[in-house]
């Protein structure tokens, strides 16, 4: 029940990760918030700062990071957690046999929320006002678009998305 206090909809995953002495998966970013707990064993923890890092794939699903210096060290112990917020590089590796516990709490981005919306809007049907300009305004160009008309179009997806039964579920 630890996190309990946290929402259902934000919690991404729990991984599950037994080690031996010197196993683990090397220095690597999440874009998530991760709590890591000490199930059985040791383990030590390095955290970097967030900075601009290079990532690169040594192994098609493993994504990491170049080493960093750490401004956390810490030696897990079985009961203890660790917090690592997103976007900070971190590694871990047992120092004996050890059983961690990982539980990973989403934060999505404004794509991520764009993009489900949109499904949202397409499974339900909505949005089906169509686009008119009765006073469409004479131009020089035939392929410019002009402002009062993208102002237009964003406020049928504003009108959409500013509806709040849309986001009462």
């Amino acid at each position: 029940r630890p996190f309990r206090a946290l929402p259902d909809w934000r919690i991404d995953d729990l991984m599950i990760s037994f080690s031996v002495p010197g196993g683990g998966v090397g220095p690597h970013l999440d874009q998530y918030d991760v709590f890591i707990i000490q199930g059985t064993g040791r383990r030590r923890w390095r955290v970097g700062e967030k900075l601009q890092m290079r990532q690169h794939c040594p192994h098609p699903d493993l994504l990491q990071v170049d080493p960093f210096e750490a401004i956390i060290d810490e030696e897990l112990e079985p009961g203890d957690i660790l917090y690592i917020p997103p976007g900070f590089p971190h590694e871990g590796y047992a120092l004996e046999n050890a059983m961690n516990y990982s539980v990973g709490f989403r934060a999505p981005n404004s794509r991520e929320l764009i993009s489900g919306f949109a499904d949202y809007v397409l499974q339900r049907e909505l949005g089906n006002t169509y686009y008119s300009d009765p006073d469409m305004p004479s131009r020089k160009h035939p392929a410019d678009i002009l402002p009062q008309e993208m102002d237009k179009l964003r406020n049928m997806m504003l009108d959409l998305i500013n509806q709040p039964a849309h986001f009462q579920q």
